[in-house]
């Protein structure tokens, strides 16, 4: 389970979902969210899909979509982004707009 900051506001869960402007996690909880939206991760997800940039300080053990740039550490699935993506060593595929670098 991850510690979950969106926006200054903590949760807990493994699957995040915001897709407009409604946060979702583990597919429980639906909130509304306004303005631009800041997603910070400590801890390992499994799934993240988002129309925003996301950062994870830590691990996902799944996919990864962005509408925004990613940054995050080891990826076991996929990463599709339109924006840039930056995340250690990444199992799958990586699909972005922007600038691909592995730390």
């Amino acid at each position: 389970m991850a510690e979950i900051k969106i926006n200054d506001k903590v949760f807990n869960g493994k699957v995040i979902k915001i897709l407009g402007g409604t946060l979702t996690i583990d597919d429980k909880g639906m909130q509304k969210i306004e303005g631009i939206v800041r997603i910070e991760v400590t801890g390992d997800l499994a799934n993240i899909v988002t129309d925003s940039s996301v950062i994870v300080d830590g691990n996902v053990y799944g996919d990864i979509q962005a509408e925004g740039s990613v940054t995050c550490g080891d990826v076991t699935g996929n990463i599709s982004a339109e924006g840039s993506v930056t995340c250690g060593k990444v199992n799958g595929n990586v699909s972005a707009e922007g600038t691909i670098i592995s730390k």
